[in-house]
């Protein structure tokens, strides 16, 4: 019984796109690290969390992080 060979072509690197020096967004300096937290629930409590975060002119995470902060 004779093998299939198969031949894999050879991989080109493009001269287009990829990293450069000096590209891509500047540091800031900012020193706040920031850490991202999903919740879950149903529906209707993700709506009101919403809606009270709204009603006091506050971001969802502003009004968690309060809330969390005033129960202390």
């Amino acid at each position: 019984m004779e093998k299939d060979t198969v031949e894999i072509p050879e991989i080109v690197k493009s001269k287009r796109g990829g990293a450069r020096d000096g590209c891509g967004r500047k540091k800031t300096g900012r020193l706040k690290i920031y850490q991202n937290l999903t919740i879950s629930g149903v529906p209707e409590d993700i709506e009101l969390i919403k809606e009270k975060a709204k009603l006091h002119n506050k971001s969802i995470a502003s009004y968690v992080i309060g809330l969390v902060k005033e129960s202390e």
